[in-house]
Order: C-alpha cells, then structure tokens, then sequence
C-alpha cells in the first residue's frame, strides 16, 4: 500500500484519496504517489462530479488521469483498476452517475483496445448499506473490496501485473520511522540566519465600513470563511417560525461586502455554542455547536457557495465528546498550523488543554496533547480567544478585557520533545503594540462589552508566504428610537508584524557550488525579502 496519506490501524495504511475531490481534484492530489511507482492503481473517483452535476466530460477528464498515470516514471505498464461510481440517494445525483458510469465503461473499452491496462468493475452497493447515501458502511466496504480482489485477481492470472519498479524510500511527504536505522553523523554546521522577532502589533483604522438595524441585540454577530481562507463573511443569528437561518453578506475584498441569500446549516445551535471554524482543512469554515455538557455536533461546508448565495452544508453529527468541561470551558483554534480546528478546554485555573484533530476526512481523529498553555492570571476565562493575528496558520492565545484591550501571546514551533498525551510543544512569546515592551498589544475601543469585540479577516491582505492577518473589529450597538438596533461594524486593520518565522525555517541544502562528488552546501533563505546565504561544503 503506497500513497502520501494514512489512515486506519492496519500497519500497511497508507492510500492516496481525499473527500470531497472531484475527477480533476483527485488527478492533481494523484501526483503526490507517482514517485512510489504503484504497479496497482485501485480508483473509485466521479461521485462528487456526479453530486456537483460535472457529468459533461467526465470520461475524458478520467482518460486524463490515467494518461498522467501511465506517462509517470516507470508506470507505463500499471494496472488500474476502475469501479463504478456508487449509487446516490439524491435523484439527481443517481441520474448523473449512470451517465459517468456509461462514459467511463465506452472509453475503458476503447483502452482496452489499444491494450492499456485498465478494468471497469460494477459495484452495486444497496442504499442500506451506506452510512449517508454517499459512504459506504463497513458491509458495503467489504463488497468493494472483494470486486477489486477480484479484479486483481483476474489481472494477475492473465499476466496484467507487472513488477513494481524499486523506489527511493525517501520519496514522499513524510519519513517512515524505524528505530535503530539511523546513525548519529555530529553537529555538521553551525546555526544561522534571521527570525522575524516577537510581534509587534500596529493597525490602521479605516472607521465605519458597514452598518444593519436588527430587531434585537443578542449577540448574534459572527464572521465565517464561507467562501474561502482569504476573508471573514458576516452571519447573523435568526431563529423566527421554529426555524434557524443565518442572515449573510459576502466579503468582496477592500471592505466590501454584499447581502447573499439566508444560510441554513442544517443544525440548530444556540448563540453561545456556536464556533466557525475549518475541521478538515480545506480553506472554507464549518459550522460547529458546542452543546451545555461540552459535546461538539458539526455541519460541513460544501464549498458551493456563489455570488447571490451561501455554500449548502451537510450535517455530519458530534465529532467530539465532552472531556469534563462544560460549554463556556471549550474553546476550539488550530494549535498546531495543519488548518484543522483543534479542541481545548480551560481548567478552573485558566490553562488550556488540548486534543489535536489528526484527522484527513471531515471526521476527525483526536489526539490528547495535554497542557499546551499556561495562564497568565488575566482573571477571566471569558475572556480567552484563539484566533491567527500574524497570520502563520497558527492560531494565538488572545485576552480581551471588558473594554476591548487586547493581550497577546502568539503561538510558534519549538523543538522541545514531547511524548504521547504531552506532545507538539508549543513556544509562546508575548506581542505588544509597536514601540512598546509590555501592556496590551490592542488598546480597546473604550466602550464596555469584549462581546462585541472580533478578530477577522476584512481586508484580506498577507505578505510573502503567509496567510491574511486578523483585523480588529467592533460592533457598535446603537439602540434606536423605534426600539430596534443599529450595528455599525469599525474596523482596524492589521498592520503588525512578527513571530512567524523561526531560524530553523530558513535551512536548506543543495549544490550550488556544482561540486562533481554532489556533496550538497548549506543555504539560508528568508523568503519574505529574497534573502539567501550560502555556505560551501568544504568536507
């Protein structure tokens, strides 16, 4: 079994696959395996083209995904076997899989033909035997995977496998560990290079950049990447006619937004358990519900949203169990920089406690890291927030007083070991405002109420190699003659800087000297202004 992923407790789990992809994605994603040089490609790939309505074309963007296959290093004689797309209960989605399914079995006929390597099997798994008419449940993966034991059997007895060309071990996004197979080689060079500081936080106000009068004022502001990792879109909580719907204005870059179509999420959650946030890493926010006992209930992100409205989301139940803590304990950020909201929970002391989503599905895997932070006796856990201010992909231990005053202390890698249950240290270092070297590193609006105080991506803008900063923004609650609520949304954008960047970032090795024994030199970057240090082997 080869491929850039693992999942699953076989110890030979490694696969190549991603929910969610469609034809064109998966033939992208497919390239990160061709290194190991498969002589066996097993492919069940079409059902999002077919939920997405891609049916035009769908057996020639196939074709194009094995043409990649078999012009790879050493991969022209592999076998591939491909099945059908599976049934769907969505009507739609069921009349567009026939339709792939017919192109792909026309055009497998004609590979055939010309004697390429390929097979079409037809798995008819029955409604009842998925987990949500799309998944397959355990009794439908064991018919799957006998029709491709068959299909390799089949292959094998008629001389269709090839051997598998040897590959570098080292090939891949990760190293397989193996005790006692390393050599200890010494301390071969001397660090160097630059880091990027502390941060240092500065901001530019840009006043008042949008405004809405609600009937109410309950909190029922939020900003959610409903379209993306760039920018933060405005929800506001609606529940009316026992029905909850999300009134919604699309951020079009610049301080721009536009009022799209409602947004259904398709899971009830009060105001003060609701968290969005991106649980399987693909850039765009899901919706979360933390319920009064700690439980996590989650609905995806369909990405399908367009410029009159909000993407569909698809509810996929509780993902994470209550650990002990209630409801105003949890809090949910990504410690860790893979893009996957980790959960965490603060103790009556005010540290934090986290469990890493190591999960590669829109299921999460949970892996306990233990204490990751420790309080800086601000006094108030309500006021505890984890959001990227620098924008490193990690996100920061932020404090909020009732005033809006910010303290921040921003999360970055050390190489510190850890072990299971107490892992992925974390370097925490205070930021402050430009200039100075204590106090806050956000100043506060002056008016009561950190309620109404948020961290967002409005603006949108990063600098080289890193994500978009969060600006600072408030909600100013106006309450009218008529009894009604004007919201008027200030906003600072983030100018600041810092803390993104370890010394240890900028190592690289490479020939640069062109030595004729391939002996590689050591090479310092700093990506952000083009800097690069060399420094000769002379060994």
């Amino acid at each position: 079994m080869v491929g850039s992923k693992q999942n699953g407790d076989m110890k030979d789990r490694d696969f190549e696959a991603t929910s969610g992809y469609t034809i064109d994605e998966v033939r992208a994603a497919a390239r990160n395996s061709y290194g190991y040089k498969p002589n066996v490609v097993l492919m069940n790939v079409g059902t999002n083209d077919a939920n997405q309505g891609l049916v035009n074309g769908a057996g020639n963007r196939l074709e194009a995904l094995l043409n990649d296959i078999w012009t790879a290093d050493d991969m022209s004689k592999t076998f591939v076997v491909v099945s059908s797309v599976l049934r769907r209960s969505d009507a739609k989605a069921e009349s567009n899989r026939k339709q792939i399914n017919e192109q792909y079995q026309t055009m497998i006929r004609r590979l055939q033909s010309v004697g390429k390597r390929v097979t079409y099997i037809d798995i008819d798994i029955p409604l009842n035997e998925m987990t949500d008419g799309i998944h397959p449940n355990d009794v439908g993966h064991k018919k799957m995977a006998i029709k491709f034991w068959y299909a390799i059997e089949w292959a094998h007895q008629s001389g269709l496998i090839a051997e598998a060309s040897p590959f570098s071990p080292t090939v891949g996004t990760t190293c397989d560990k193996k005790p006692g197979q390393a050599q200890y080689g010494g301390v071969t060079q001397r660090g160097s290079g630059d880091d990027d500081g502390i941060y240092y936080h500065s901001s530019k106000e840009m006043g008042t950049i949008w405004s809405y009068t609600s009937e109410f004022d309950r909190d029922q502001w939020f900003f959610a990447r409903l379209y993306g990792s760039r920018y933060d879109d405005i929800v506001g909580w609606w529940y009316a006619k026992e029905t909850l719907s999300f009134a919604t204005w699309k951020n079009n870059g610049g301080g721009k937004f536009s009022k799209v179509s409602d947004l259904d999420t398709k899971l009830f959650c009060n105001i003060r358990g609701i968290w969005w946030v991106d649980i399987n890493a693909d850039g765009y926010d899901d919706f979360l519900c933390v319920s009064p006992n700690g439980d996590t209930l989650a609905s995806i992100n369909n990405r399908d949203g367009t410029a009159t409205r909000p993407p569909t989301f698809t509810k996929i139940g509780m993902i994470k169990g209550n650990v002990g803590y209630a409801q105003d304990r949890v809090r949910w950020g990504d410690i860790d920089g893979d893009g996957r909201a980790d959960y965490m929970i603060i103790d009556d002391s005010g540290n934090v406690h986290a469990w890493r989503n190591s999960g590669n599905t829109n299921t999460p895997f949970w892996q306990a890291l233990g204490l990751r932070f420790t309080a800086k006796g601000m006094g108030d856990m309500r006021g505890v927030r984890f959001e990227d201010i620098n924008g490193d992909g990690r996100d920061d231990w932020l404090w909020v007083s009732d005033t809006g005053a910010t303290t921040t202390w921003t999360n970055s890698r050390s190489c510190k070991k850890g072990k299971p249950g107490d892992g992925l240290n974390v370097a925490w270092r205070q930021g402050f405002w430009k200039g100075a070297s204590s106090g806050p590193t956000h100043a506060g609006v002056g008016a009561t109420g950190r309620n109404r105080i948020h961290f967002a991506r409005i603006y949108g803008e990063d600098s080289f190699g890193l994500l978009p900063k969060a600006d600072y923004v408030y909600l100013q609650s106006t309450k009218q003659s008529d009894g009604r609520f004007k919201f008027d949304m200030k906003v600072w954008k983030n100018i600041g800087g810092g803390s993104t960047k370890l010394k240890a970032d900028g190592n690289k090795f490479c020939n640069m000297h062109g030595h004729a024994d391939g002996r590689q030199d050591y090479v310092w970057t700093l990506s952000s202004v083009f800097k690069v240090d060399i420094y000769a082997n002379l060994v």
